[in-house]
C-alpha cells in the first residue's frame, strides 16, 4: 500500500537527499525525515532514538528557514525572548548533549 511505499521512500531514498547541493531539497528531506519519525514516535515505543533522528535532522535546514518557519509564532515574543538572538540547531545540539 501507500503506506509501506512511502515509509520506504522516506528510509531509503531521502537520505540520498541530505548530500545534494539544493537547498529546496535539505527542507523536503527534513519534512519527510521529521513525518516518519513523528509516524513511528505515535504507533511504536523505540526510547530515544527517534528523538536523536529529529534533532540531527535540524541540521539540514539553514537559520534563514528557521526563522520563516518559526516567525509566525515567535512575532509577540518580547525582543529578549525572539527567536533571532538563536540559532536554533544550536539550541537543539546543546538540549541533545545536556539532555
Amino acid at each position: 500500500t501507500w503506506t509501506v511505499l512511502s515509509t520506504f521512500a522516506a528510509e531509503l531514498a531521502v537520505p540520498f537527499l541530505y548530500m545534494l547541493p539544493v537547498p529546496i531539497l535539505w527542507k523536503f528531506s527534513f519534512l519527510a525525515t521529521v513525518g516518519l519519525m513523528d509516524s513511528i514516535l505515535a504507533t511504536g515505543n523505540y526510547g530515544f532514538f527517534n528523538w536523536l533522528i529529529i534533532a540531527q535532522a535540524t541540521a539540514l535546514l539553514s537559520d534563514s528557514q528557521w526563522s520563516s518557519m518559526l516567525s509566525p509564532l515567535t512575532s509577540n515574543l518580547p525582543e529578549a525572548l525572539s527567536y533571532h538572538s538563536v540559532s536554533v540547531p544550536k539550541v537543539a545540539s546543546a538540549v541533545y548533549v545536556l539532555g
